[in-house]
């Protein structure tokens, strides 16, 4: 019961099960079979720690499986994008001017908001704080390519138009803002 009170104890098997030696495959299942009986974390087992969360507590820990997150981004398959942008290195609070090398083929443009000159993209937030969306504003040409291009940038998340704004499901503001920066708008 030591671990119970938060004490620790080693995990060593018993040697009162068998008179003889006991093998080391024999040993390491004992000590298996010790830490699952005691629900001891395998990382502490190795420290020889037997203390450990009780369900309700790790179930606290790990929250709602909603909460959990999706697989990493670099794992999921992107499509080539029609129009690649250069590399760009933005700043941590993610302004930087327009370099004006636009490609001529661009279909489309985004204008710069304010007189700071910042790109006019923007989380909205929706139903109770639970549904975020990207908002991309100041279009001008082809909003339709544009879409596309979103879609194609965002990983497949569905993109809306509406009149004046293209949104993208989801908190995909920085790399838009880096796509758009990019291609030099």
């Amino acid at each position: 019961m030591a671990a119970c009170l938060g004490g620790a104890r080693s995990i060593a098997p018993s040697t009162r099960s068998r008179a003889g030696p006991t093998s080391p495959l024999r040993t390491q299942l004992l000590q298996m079979a010790a830490m699952l009986r005691l629900r001891v974390p395998l990382r502490a087992a190795a420290e020889g720690v037997a203390r450990t969360h009780s369900k309700r507590a790790a179930s606290r820990m790990r929250g709602h499986p909603r909460s959990w997150e999706p697989a990493a981004p670099s794992l999921l398959a992107k499509e080539p994008l029609t129009w690649e942008p250069a590399a760009v290195e933005l700043p941590p609070h993610g302004w930087a001017p327009a370099t004006g090398a636009v490609p001529e083929t661009l279909p489309f443009a985004v204008d710069r908001a304010g007189p700071a000159g910042s790109l006019p993209v923007y989380r909205d937030i929706r139903h109770g704080r639970t549904k975020i969306y990207t908002v991309v504003r100041k279009i001008r040409g082809d909003t339709e390519a544009m879409a596309q291009e979103l879609h194609k940038l965002c990983r497949g998340a569905p993109v809306t138009q509406r009149p004046g704004r293209i949104e993208v499901d989801g908190d995909h503001k920085l790399d838009v803002v880096r796509y758009l920066s990019g291609l030099g708008l």
